[in-house]
């Protein structure tokens, strides 16, 4: 009885073992847009698998810290860092050859003159004053206007 009951039971290709068939009529030869559509499926799943981060712009040189410390840390490091690494003006041969060797010392690749100064940069950080005074220092001449006197 057991017997009768298999044979009648219809099982599906893979239950017996067998090569499930293709759905559609066409087989191997399927036509040019359907082989396309399946590339393009198979490439753009693996393209999502490998999908990189995307660069942070704007950050300079600390984009190297990628999510951590947070946006005003870094940006403060940048304007410390670009200031740092950027060539300065030698106090002793007035070049702008002078770089950084360790924390506070500096060397002018020029005149070979080895100073100190302070840790990030060369310059010496101004008041407000002696800001206005250069400024008015550099500043073009000023004439001052000439009163048209109206004639009587």
């Amino acid at each position: 009885m057991a017997a009768a009951v298999l044979q009648t039971r219809s099982f599906s290709p893979c239950m017996r073992g067998e090569k499930k068939r293709p759905q559609h009529s066409w087989g191997a030869a399927a036509p040019t847009f359907y082989r396309a559509r399946l590339l393009e499926t198979f490439l753009n799943s693996l393209l999502f698998c490998f999908v990189m981060a995307e660069q942070q712009k704007g950050l300079g040189p600390v984009k190297r810290y990628g999510t951590r410390y947070g946006r005003t840390t870094k940006n403060k490091a940048a304007k410390i860092e670009i200031e740092m690494k950027k060539d300065h003006i030698c106090p002793y041969c007035a070049k702008p050859k002078v770089h950084r060797v360790s924390f506070g010392i500096w060397l002018c690749d020029k005149c070979n003159a080895k100073f100190t100064a302070k840790a990030y940069t060369v310059g010496v950080k101004r008041s407000l004053a002696e800001q206005a005074a250069q400024m008015i220092a550099e500043a073009p001449v000023l004439r001052p206007r000439t009163v048209v006197e109206e004639e009587e």
